[in-house]
């Protein structure tokens, strides 16, 4: 199975959503809602939307839409903060105490700290960022009914982790282990699509603090970002 970046799937569905007309027919809407991240994958590398959708009126919606390209430089500030890791807990009907390990986190953590400097390196050429990564990780407990939990609920949770400890300019990253079925995951981490499932993405909560979602299962993965860029696939994420 491979594992691909969603961000630019849920960027381009975010755009594409606030267009919507409020005469919008429903059929269409919830085909709308339902399109895979490989759908908004293709869509965004200008890929022909009536041979991919069903309904005629989204068709045609998609067609009128300009998607923003790549520019040189950054549209809005860049990140100037702080990066904090979250162990969720979970607690589900059956068993207790779910979580990645302490040890598994403070060692994201580390490496984290050593990552961020060529990433920012990159991000740099489209404006001024910064980035601190924080040394210790919060601890958020959780209940779960289910095995699979929709996403919107990891931004909630994000918010709240946010106002409880009063962070400000902060991205908080919940990571999730996708190598046992049986602990509860984010929908998008654990549902394939044509042979994709997504590795992680970063979102932006309702007040429009950032954090980050990504899947561990003790394999590293290597991710061909380098300074050139020049498809521009890191910049469109």
């Amino acid at each position: 199975m491979k594992s691909a970046c969603a961000s630019t799937a849920l960027k381009v569905y975010r755009f594409v959503r606030a267009a919507v007309p409020d005469t919008f027919p429903p059929e269409a809407l919830k085909e709308l809602d339902q399109l895979p991240t490989q759908f908004w994958r293709a869509f965004a590398a200008r890929a022909n939307p009536r041979q991919l959708v069903r309904h005629p009126e989204l068709a045609k919606l998609l067609e009128s839409i300009a998607l923003p390209r790549v520019a040189t430089a950054a549209s809005a500030p860049l990140f100037n903060g702080t990066i904090i890791f979250v162990q969720v807990v979970f607690d589900t009907a059956s068993r207790t105490g779910l979580k990645i390990s302490d040890t598994d986190m403070l060692g994201m953590g580390l490496y984290t700290r050593s990552g961020v400097v060529p990433i920012q390196r990159y991000a740099s050429q489209y404006g001024f960022c910064s980035a601190h990564v924080q040394a210790t990780f919060v601890t958020y407990p959780k209940q779960i009914f289910g095995t699979v939990f929709p996403d919107s609920d990891i931004g909630d949770w994000a918010e709240d982790i946010i106002n409880s400890y009063g962070f400000k300019n902060t991205c908080l990253v919940f990571p999730f282990d996708i190598s046992d079925s049986s602990r509860p995951n984010p929908f998008t981490l654990v549902t394939p699509v044509d042979g994709f499932v997504a590795g992680g993405y970063h979102n932006p909560t309702s007040s429009g603090n950032p954090y980050c979602v990504t899947a561990v299962k003790g394999v590293v993965q290597e991710l061909s970002l380098n300074l050139g860029d020049g498809r521009g696939q890191a910049a469109a994420a």
